[in-house]
């Protein structure tokens, strides 16, 4: 392995490729804390499988210069990332490396784990792995009570480790602040797409529940182990390695299953226009739908009294309006809104009497507060996991206090493209979603969820063939 500098502070040991490659993919390791910097035997193995490596110490920590949490570790790799264009000189004698990674992926454990969830913010990585992370600094008071008896843990660390670590208190408290280096602060903002956790049930210095709902609330993958403690990255990396290099190959694919990629300006017009597309042979196909799904029926007749005459009803990707017209006939007052103008043309030709638009659940072109209730069926089927978070903050921002949203999706963890449906020409992703990751989505937006519904599908020629859920959600 070689050493080198970044930033003229960040001392890294990196070791090429056992087999050079055209294409650099590169693999960063955040250590845990506190640790003793052995993960050498770790970076050879991923050499072998044909990645560059790249292991630094933290500013502060070990060989590097800089003061230890003087500023969030993760900026830290950030800093060698900003580096990398510069290229890499191995300080003993002076060999020059170029390193330009077409993809860039973050392994970390621990206290490390923070490091590699935070750095999946940035765009330039693809994928990171964090082994049962610090999601939250929420434990520190409980993980320092197990760690030491000192008065600090910065003084346990200064007598412990000596200049491995240059820790101020000051520096550690920053941690209590709950933003600075915290997962948790940021879990409304985190493609959850881009990381895969492990995390044991019995683990003693790290809650494996935190990381579940941290999971639930991202759309994050775990791997739940029922044993093994505080389990090393190096461990992890071994043991799962076909798994975690099938995550990092997905990297090359956003159309994935189970790679849910944030929605772009291209990705809605292609949504519109493929609804433009089916929208007279939809029309014809699902319009009378409800007429064989008594559940569905019997569901919105409560929705509808539920809301009674505290205001408009919303139906948001209201297709040809079915729906809207049966919350119509039990008195409610409905607004049908699509993405797709003709659609929007074929449900204002079913139901003149109703009022029906184009919009955008994306940026709900609506004030704050001045729906009673949103029905959303199958609104989100075509909606790739990092926009839902969006979505339902636009639906909760839109409802008046004490609103109430119906949502309706198939159940399953499937991506499906379509080039072609009914004979027409569309360019289209169908996603399915489990209930626990839809119900953390609906609580980060800040919604109270009331009722969680099931059901099967009914017979073939009444639904897709997909289990069904309902979820009944409340603005507070």
């Amino acid at each position: 392995m070689f050493r080198t500098r970044f930033k003229h502070q960040i001392v890294a040991e990196f070791v090429p490729p056992s087999r050079p490659r055209k294409a650099q993919k590169l693999i960063i390791l955040c250590d845990g804390m506190p640790s003793i910097p052995r993960k050498q035997p770790l970076a050879e193995f991923l050499a072998a499988k044909g990645f560059w490596v790249i292991y630094p110490r933290y500013r502060g920590a070990w060989e590097s210069d800089g003061r230890f949490l003087e500023k969030s570790p993760h900026e830290d790799i950030l800093d060698i990332i900003d580096d990398l264009p510069r290229g890499m000189e191995e300080i003993a004698f002076g060999r020059r490396f170029r390193l330009s990674p077409d993809q860039t992926f973050v392994i970390g454990g621990s206290f490390g784990g923070a490091a590699a969830i935070l750095l999946s913010l940035d765009p330039r990585v693809n994928r990171v792995i964090a082994s049962c992370p610090v999601v939250d600094w929420g434990i520190l008071d409980r993980s320092e009570k197990m760690e030491t008896t000192k008065e600090t843990y910065a003084e346990y660390i200064r007598e412990a480790f000596g200049n491995g670590y240059r820790l101020a208190d000051a520096d550690w408290d920053k941690l209590r602040n709950g933003t600075f280096y915290n997962p948790w602060h940021h879990r409304n903002e985190i493609d959850g797409s881009k990381i895969y956790m492990f995390h044991a049930k019995d683990d003693p210095n790290v809650p494996y529940e935190r990381t579940r709902r941290f999971a639930e609330i991202t759309g994050s993958k775990l791997k739940t182990l029922k044993r093994g403690g505080h389990i090393s990255t190096d461990y992890v990396v071994r043991k799962y390695w076909q798994q975690i290099k099938r995550f990092f190959d997905s990297a090359r694919n956003t159309n994935g299953a189970g790679v849910f990629p944030p929605m772009t300006d291209d990705q809605t017009r292609t949504i519109r226009q493929s609804y433009d597309q089916i929208a007279d042979e939809y029309a014809r196909r699902i319009y009378h739908e409800l007429e064989g799904k008594p559940f569905d029926r019997e569901l919105l007749s409560r929705f509808a009294k539920a809301v009674g005459g505290s205001g408009e009803l919303c139906d948001m990707g209201c297709g040809p309006g079915h729906v809207a017209r049966y919350l119509q006939s039990l008195g409610a007052k409905v607004l049908g809104l699509d993405i797709s103008p003709a659609m929007v043309e074929q449900a204002r030709r079913l139901n003149p009497a109703i009022r029906f638009q184009v919009g955008d659940m994306l940026a709900l072109d609506r004030a704050n507060g001045t729906l009673a209730g949103i029905v959303a069926f199958y609104a989100i089927v075509n909606i790739p996991k990092r926009s839902l978070l969006t979505i339902f903050r636009e639906m909760f921002r839109v409802l008046q206090a004490g609103g109430l949203l119906l949502l309706a999706f198939h159940i399953g963890d499937e991506a499906v493209h379509y080039d072609e449906l009914w004979d027409r020409p569309i360019c289209m992703d169908f996603f399915h979603f489990q209930p626990a990751e839809i119900r953390g989505y609906l609580e980060a937006a800040g919604f109270a969820i009331e009722e969680v519904n099931e059901r099967e599908p009914y017979a073939p020629e009444v639904d897709h063939q997909s289990r069904r859920a309902y979820i009944w959600a409340r603005k507070p």
